[in-house]
């Protein structure tokens, strides 16, 4: 074999027999995100691991049964003693978070459940540090997002993560936020399924107006956005395919802003740098957050978990994925963490509604912006709304 383009699935189910686990999970995972990266830098035609099983997933912790955790807590005569044993044997709560929870960490809350069969139910949630909460619904930092390759954003001389793509680094994580599950009965007006996008600051940036964003952030794209959050959004999607055009495409324009367009609207394969996250408004808690090398264009993944191969999976640094299990889906934010990661599974009913919702949002942006790119980029409106499509992976409608 000479080159990747003669890879048969059979190669790739070679490769993938034997190890079994975390080591097994990591190869598909490491597989999936390099045939992704050669697809969009046509390298290959075919992504032959685009929906490929990621296997042996960690499913939501179960309490320990109440005789069993009576005969613990009896043998526990300290009061801390017989916490721990509540928050590792009701809770899931990891060692390591044992170990350095403050008092201040727990925040109790009262929630009244609409049915009768929860008449009320109790939510114990690890309090992350106030530099992971999240201060606003438009954009919120990115504080599970391990680095790529540097912490440092990167400048005119350095390279990017990968040759030709805008997809820039992302920062070294805070400590993360751990849910701690007491039976809580989640519903759909919890649940909340979002198209964002990966941004960063571009304060020397001036060919149109955008927003002041913070570097490693996600913008939630929806038809709610002001003129300059379309406009940073415009921005990032551009800056993701702006790289030295193939003989194909071209020469690039010599005009400023024709020159930061070109890669726009003139590439095959468009990539914008983000995805669907899933948060549990309640707790802050998120169970699904798009990984490096994972695209909004890939957000029909999903349709691939519910009526498809029934898994998918969003990057890495987090390895989120999505797992259909009997007639529920389970999510898990990073399948690769060591110390637990948050997990939840939903109905299979309520995440195609999750789904379609999102699907809304983003087909609501796009609008937005078609309207928004006649106003502040008239030669090129039509162009680049219909570039805009293609990046979403969503059609123009009249």
């Amino acid at each position: 074999m000479t080159t990747f383009r003669e890879v048969t699935a059979d190669h790739i189910q070679d490769t993938l027999d034997g190890p079994e686990g975390t080591v097994g999970r990591q190869r598909a995972t490491a597989m999936r995100s390099l045939f992704r990266v050669l697809k969009r830098e046509r390298l290959l035609f075919r992504d032959l691991v685009r929906h490929l099983p990621m296997g042996d997933l960690t499913g939501i912790p179960r309490p320990v049964p109440s005789d069993v955790l009576a005969g613990l807590l009896d043998q526990a005569t300290a009061p801390f003693a017989r916490f721990s044993i509540a928050l590792a044997a009701m809770h899931a709560v990891p060692v390591a978070e044992i170990r350095t929870a403050l008092t201040a960490d727990l925040l109790v809350t009262q929630e009244t459940a609409p049915d009768p069969d929860y008449p009320a139910v109790r939510r114990i949630t690890m309090r992350p540090p106030p530099a992971t909460r999240s201060s606003s619904r438009r954009s919120s930092a990115s504080p599970n997002r391990p680095p790529c390759a540097t912490s440092a954003p990167p400048t005119q001389s350095e390279p990017r993560n990968w040759p030709r793509s805008g997809h820039p680094p992302s920062p070294m994580p805070q400590r993360k936020p751990v849910a701690v599950w007491h039976r809580v009965r989640h519903h759909p007006c919890v649940m909340v399924m979002q198209p964002v996008l990966e941004i960063f600051a571009a304060d020397d940036f001036a060919l149109w107006p955008v927003g002041e964003q913070e570097s490693y952030g996600y913008l939630v794209l929806d038809g709610e956005l002001t003129p300059a959050e379309v406009g940073t959004a415009v921005m990032r999607i551009a800056d993701c395919n702006n790289f030295e055009p193939e003989e194909e495409q071209g020469p690039r324009p010599t005009d400023p802003l024709g020159a930061f367009l070109h890669g726009l609207l003139t590439m095959p394969n468009l990539f914008a740098a983000g995805g669907f996250r899933v948060t549990d408004t309640a707790t802050d808690t998120v169970f699904v957050e798009p990984g490096c090398c994972n695209g909004l264009e890939a957000w029909r993944d999903w349709r691939e978990v519910l009526d498809g191969t029934g898994c998918s999976s969003f990057g890495h640094d987090p390895s989120s994925a999505a797992e259909r299990v009997g007639d529920t889906v389970r999510l898990t934010l990073d399948a690769d963490a060591k110390d637990g990661s948050p997990v939840i599974e939903l109905p299979m009913e309520q995440v195609r509604a999750l789904v379609t919702g999102a699907e809304a949002d983003l087909r609501a942006f796009l609008s937005l912006a078609g309207t928004w790119a006649e106003q502040h980029l008239p030669t090129h409106a039509a162009a680049v709304t219909a570039a805009l499509a293609r990046a979403l992976d969503l059609e123009l409608t009249e």
